[in-house]
């Protein structure tokens, strides 16, 4: 991977563990630890799993053999052939009967041509912009892969923290629903022994069971979200990954943010349609150039044998040589090349008009990261404390029903918000590790990330 890639790579990772960072290389084995999977060895399995990177490698590979066909042109040209005639009748058949006739080359029964041919260009107005239209092109495919990178980073991070959320919030479910179960288990004592009313051990039921569709509902989730992260990294259907990075941490430091403008500016969209642009003023050059003459030299090497054996010996073989030079001047072309350059100055066009659209969308993105990162920040502020208070406060309300102190309303609304304060608590994590992610990655990120980040766990 290119140095820039790296360095966001490893400034996302860095947020995330206190381990050295991982670099996102296809030749990296991973092992996967049937016990326990850190995102690192998520992201390590990420990279040879992910087709999108795949593709843009592929491109990749394109791109430069394709620069590698346009600068060929200006080198020299080198080529042989050999070529067997066989001829069964020829107009010469009576001048080959006379005297002296089998010198004659012409109608000769076999006829062989050893060629050795050598082309060089001396000046072509069409090439240069072809080169550097074809230069243009792998660095394009270069960008994209470094795109498909920080995104699949992203990805995985968000399937990883998906899944530790999902099973945060079956824990809390089931928590609930244990809590629900003890209580009810409380009011049918108290009815048994006379203390507590029939009103009371209905509200009971119904909380308990008002509890098991939320646990049921979070467990569909989690499968959802392990399905995900199977299918990022390419595991097998069956697999059940536990997985060791931690989702909720008493301190997570605050990182550098990337300026708006910067961040529009140097984005990945934007640098590649900006390649784009220069590509089709090259393309357009180019179609220019094809107008003007363009200059070559031709040598040809070549020994003829001919006689009335198929394998004529070496001293019948004579010595063919010239050289040449070429001028070639387009006289009247049909309208190919006038439409050939009215084409090229439409994709000029097309190029700059992406340009500015790439360059928009990259404002909108930057802001909605940079916004979304200010929002996950305050959310995990707002729930600091909060759980302790809500679990503290549960006890209590417990405690206060068992001693008949209190109802069971304030049971059922101390337990409703201990179960709401924990939940926020996983969302404020969950949203706070993606968002710090995808703003250390923004420079290399896909546009069409926004409403993916933005919406996902929210």
């Amino acid at each position: 991977m290119r140095s820039a890639a790296l360095a966001k790579l490893a400034a996302a990772l860095l947020l995330l563990s206190a381990r050295p960072p991982v670099r996102l290389s296809a030749q990296q084995p991973a092992t996967l630890s049937p016990a326990a999977m850190t995102l690192d060895e998520a992201l390590r399995l990420a990279a040879p799993a992910s087709e999108a990177i795949g593709i843009a490698r592929a491109q990749l590979l394109r791109a430069e053999a394709q620069r590698e066909q346009a600068r060929a042109p200006w080198l020299p040209q080198l080529s042989g052939s050999a070529t067997y005639t066989r001829t069964f009748r020829s107009q010469f058949d009576a001048l080959l009967q006379t005297p002296g006739g089998g010198n004659f080359p012409l109608g000769q029964r076999n006829a062989w041509n050893l060629n050795l041919t050598a082309q060089q260009t001396i000046w072509n107005f069409r090439l240069p912009g072809q080169t550097r239209a074809a230069a243009l092109g792998a660095e394009r495919a270069k960008v994209e892969l470094s795109a498909q990178e920080a995104q699949t980073v992203l990805d995985v991070t968000r399937a990883y923290y998906d899944a530790l959320l999902a099973d945060r919030l079956v824990a809390i479910a089931d928590s609930t629903l244990r809590q629900a179960e003890r209580t009810l288990a409380d009011v049918e004592l108290g009815r048994k022994v006379g203390t507590q009313a029939e009103f009371d051990l209905l509200r009971a039921r119904v909380a308990r069971d008002n509890a098991k569709p939320a646990a049921i509902a979070n467990r569909r989730q989690r499968e959802l979200a392990y399905l995900r992260l199977r299918q990022l990294l390419n595991l097998p259907a069956d697999a059940a990954p536990a997985l060791s990075s931690p989702l909720i941490e008493d301190s997570l430091a605050a990182v550098a943010r990337p300026a708006a403008d910067s961040a529009t500016a140097d984005r990945a969209p934007v640098r590649q349609a900006e390649q784009a642009l220069r590509q089709s003023d090259a393309l357009l050059a180019s179609a220019k150039g094809e107008r003007l003459p363009s200059i070559g030299v031709q040598s040809s090497f070549s020994r003829v044998g001919f006689g009335s054996t198929v394998f004529p010996s070496w001293d019948r073989f004579l010595t063919d040589w010239f050289l040449a030079v070429r001028v070639d001047v387009p006289l009247y072309t049909g309208g190919r090349l006038g439409g050939g350059v009215r084409a090229a100055e439409a994709s000029r066009r097309e190029a700059a008009l992406r340009l500015r659209q790439a360059q928009e969308a990259a404002q909108q993105d930057a802001t909605d990261a940079l916004l979304a990162l200010d929002a996950s920040e305050a959310q995990w502020a707002a729930t600091s404390g909060t759980v302790e208070q809500a679990r503290r406060a549960y006890a209590i309300a417990e405690l206060r029903f068992r001693e008949g102190l209190s109802s069971q309303t304030e049971l059922t609304e101390a337990r409703l918000q201990l179960q709401q304060a924990d939940a926020n608590r996983a969302q404020a994590a969950r949203d706070l590790r993606v968002a710090r992610v995808r703003a250390a990655l923004l420079r290399d990120l896909p546009l069409a990330t926004v409403a993916a980040a933005s919406g996902s766990g929210r």
